[in-house]
């Protein structure tokens, strides 16, 4: 069984400041949040994801989202994945997190609805193993 820490938080400067986008074995950006889902799944398919965090600014519509695993290490995902809105962005970072164990209407709130007022974010979720 799979068990999941989610922390949301509102970004009061620019995070892609922040953002460490060096070391990754793993770059996703195909144009389409589709593609760039299949994808995510089909890299993370043997993996142990331990972490996803995900960054948005709504104003200058960036979205990117880190996965890191036990074994590839760092995955990044620039902008198939959004949060904030409804839309095939937010449909497609909802099905990765409901792929990943997260209840269905908890993964609603985190993309589209609980964390709504920030138009600057991160979303943190970390994951743990439960015996």
């Amino acid at each position: 069984m799979i068990g999941y820490e989610i922390d949301y938080k509102e970004c009061k400067e620019n995070f892609k400041d922040q953002l460490d986008l060096d070391g990754s074995r793993v770059k996703i950006h195909t144009g389409t949040s589709t593609e760039d889902l299949k994808l995510a799944k089909k890299v993370i398919a043997n993996d142990e994801v331990l972490k996803i965090i995900h960054y948005r600014n709504r104003d200058k519509i960036e979205y990117y989202t880190i996965i890191y695993t036990d074994d590839i290490g760092k995955i990044i995902i620039d902008g198939g994945l959004t949060s904030g809105y409804i839309g095939g962005g937010t449909s497609a970072f909802k099905t990765l997190l409901v792929h990943l164990g997260i209840d269905g209407n908890e993964a609603e709130n985190v993309v589209q609805k609980q964390n709504n007022a920030f138009d600057i974010a991160k979303i943190e979720v970390n994951f743990s193993r439960k015996n």
